[in-house]
Formats: C-alpha cells, structure tokens, sequence
C-alpha cells in the first residue's frame, strides 16, 4: 500500500444524504423516507485507496452512486478537485465523467450481451469524441493486454468468457479515458476465490501505474485490510468508525467494527461457528461480546445510536442520544458514545 499523507484531496464528502420515498398509494398518501445515506463525510487523497465497508444494506452502494452523480443526491457536497459535482448539471458533468469512472459487481450484467467486445471498450472514446476509428481499434487492442486478455478477444461477445475475464474486461472499461478516480462497488464478490486474488493484484498494478484513486466499496474485510490504505465502516447509512487500515485492523473501536473483524477467517483452535446474526468477537479491552439480529430498516431507524439494539455494551444514554463521529486519535475517527 502507498503512504498518501502527503498528497492533496481528490474527492471530499460533506454531510452526503440520500433518501428515498417509499410507500404510499392513491388513497394513502404518507410516505416513508428510506435513509439509504444520512450525512456521511469523508475525504480521498490522490493515489490513495479508501475501503467503504459494512454489511448489506448499509447504504455503501448507494453512497457510491450518489457521489457519481448515477443517483441525484438529497443533500451534501461532493467536492472533485475542488469542484462542487453536486451543484453541476449534467452538461457540466459530462468532461469531468472522463475522469470517473466505476466497476460494477456484476461483469456479466454490465456488458452489453448484443456487442462484441470491442465495440464495447470503443464506447467511451465514442462518447468523448476522442481518437479516429483505427486509433479507437489500437487502443482496445491496448486496453486488453493492459488487463492480461488477448487482443483476439475483441471479436468475442461477452457469454464466451469467464467471470474472471469479464471484470477484467469492465476493468479496461473503466480505465479507457485513463480517470483519476475510479469506484469499485463490490468488484469481486461474484467471483471464484481462486479469480479473486488475480483481480485485485491487477488492480493494485493499475494504481501504481496509472496514479488511480479507488473507492473501494466491499464486505469482505480480509480483501479490504490487503488492499486499502484507509477504510471508513458504515452502519444503516452512517460512518461509525474511520481509519488508516492497520489501525482498524489492529484496534478497532466501535463494537459493530469488531464485529465485522471477527467473522474474518483466521487460523485459530476452537474458533467455533460464526455467522452474521450471532457473532461472538474479542474485544480489545479483553473479555467476550456478542452482537445479535439483523441491521434496522433504514427507513425506520433506531432513535439514538443506531447501533444500540444490536450493541452488547450499550448503556442507558444509547438509546436517546445520537454519537458523533469525532476524532479519538490521529486519523482515526469513532462515532461511539462509549469509546
């Protein structure tokens, strides 16, 4: 991992929302607020890979897309290089998207089933109006062996590779108009164990080459500690805990964070059975905590810390009062009533 402390900000988040109207009916006419994000912020320096994590539901996704401007945020700014992307219209969007880019979970499901491959990855020159069509064809033929596929491959259509070879190729996608920034929403997670290792060195190779910021978007915490520089963990639409990757890993504050530590294969004796509604963890203060049930409806969250019908540590004061995420040491940020 690259040591970024001393690079500018590329992007910055404040107090990013996104809701969603739900319910309702012709006879009803209330609604419901889904608070798939409810005020987040954080920053990504350049050459830096920022980890958003949490388990389904939490609103990383979505965060995601509102920060790309694929969803219309309800409120906040995000900053790109200075520039305010959520006060931009869409005209005003379309030089910057050169520079932003996203992988998608699903290869499969992000390609167009009907076009060969490299009528694909010529889309994006197309759309920017960049290169002539045998310079578009040279390119492809690059953006292939950049991503260890072979330029032959560019006459195939997308059912005839591997799930592998498929996000390697949204992979060239993503990286055809060299962006600065690009959004990683969970790029391994439909693939084979043994393809997941290869994805991920390929694009760690493409950061250092290419100077790329990533926001890396998964659940998977193993993957996350390996890849990122700093990692911010989200919970029912908020950011609980923030850090440099090695010091949440090695001493993470909020019990939803040691939660998620925990279900992280290790070679120990006696570990036992874990599973996502029961999961029993070490705490760093020593002794035994065990966190129950599944996460709120966010569109009828908890009063107080979100947290705390979950949290084995909770106190009376939880239940009502809402926790800032606040600074507990340098760079590392906590939004625990009790930590």
């Amino acid at each position: 991992m690259t040591s970024p402390s001393s690079n500018p900000n590329l992007l910055e988040v404040k107090q990013l929302k996104k809701y969603f109207s739900v319910g309702g009916s012709f006879l009803k006419k209330s609604k419901l607020n889904v608070r798939a994000v409810d005020g987040i912020s954080f920053t990504l320096k350049e050459g830096e890979t920022l980890g958003l994590v949490g388990e389904s539901g939490c609103g990383k996704s979505t965060a995601a897309r509102a920060i790309l401007r694929l969803v219309e945020p309800t409120s906040g700014e995000v900053l790109y290089r200075g520039k305010n992307l959520a006060a931009l219209s869409q005209k005003e969007m379309q030089p910057l998207r050169q520079e932003m880019q996203i992988i998608f979970q699903d290869p499969s499901a992000s390609l167009n089933p009907s076009r060969r491959i490299g009528s694909i990855l010529e889309e994006p020159f197309k759309i920017h109006n960049i290169a002539g069509k045998t310079e578009r064809k040279e390119r492809v033929i690059q953006l292939l062996k950049q991503v260890g596929l072979d330029p032959e491959h560019a006459r195939r259509f997308p059912h005839e590779f591997s799930g592998g070879q498929l996000q390697r190729i949204g992979i060239a996608r993503a990286i055809a108009l060299s962006p600065r920034l690009i959004v990683a929403d969970e790029p391994v997670s439909s693939l084979d164990v043994s393809i997941r290792a290869q994805v991920i060195n390929l694009m760690q190779d493409l950061k250092e080459t290419m100077n790329i910021s990533y926001l890396f978007i998964s659940h998977d915490m193993a993957i996350v500690e390996h890849f990122c520089d700093r990692v911010a963990v989200m919970y029912l639409g908020k950011i609980v805990e923030m850090a440099t990757s090695e010091k949440l890993y090695t001493d993470p504050r909020h019990p939803y964070t040691e939660a998620l530590l925990s279900v992280i294969p290790r070679m120990e004796s006696g570990a036992g059975e874990r599973s996502e509604r029961s999961l029993k963890l070490a705490s760093p203060r020593g002794g035994r905590l065990l966190i129950k049930g599944d996460i709120p409806s966010p569109a009828n969250p908890p009063s107080g810390c979100a947290f705390h019908p979950r949290c084995p540590i909770k106190e009376k004061k939880c239940e009502t009062t809402v926790p800032e995420l606040k600074e507990i040491a340098p760079g590392h940020f906590v939004a625990c009533l009790l930590r």
